[in-house]
């Protein structure tokens, strides 16, 4: 018996293998029929817009200021 749903684990600090990965992830993934999360912590604007320009639809928010800091708020 097998199960399609797996939570896939990478800890790496190097953005460009991340990149690669997600690419990976979701060049294999049944986007059609399910979601797709991704968690990341990113430690600054010039890597998020790098993560944003590679997935468009990203939606994201700041832990330390969720209301201001997101997708949503811009």
């Amino acid at each position: 018996m097998s199960n399609s749903l797996a939570a896939a684990v990478l800890t790496t600090a190097d953005l460009g293998e991340a990149i690669r990965a997600v690419h990976t992830l979701l060049a294999i993934a049944d986007t059609e029929r399910i979601e797709v999360d991704f968690d990341a912590v990113i430690g600054s604007p010039d890597v998020l817009a790098r993560v944003c320009d590679v997935l468009p639809g990203l939606e994201w928010g700041a832990s330390a200021d969720p209301e201001r800091g997101s997708s949503k708020a811009g």
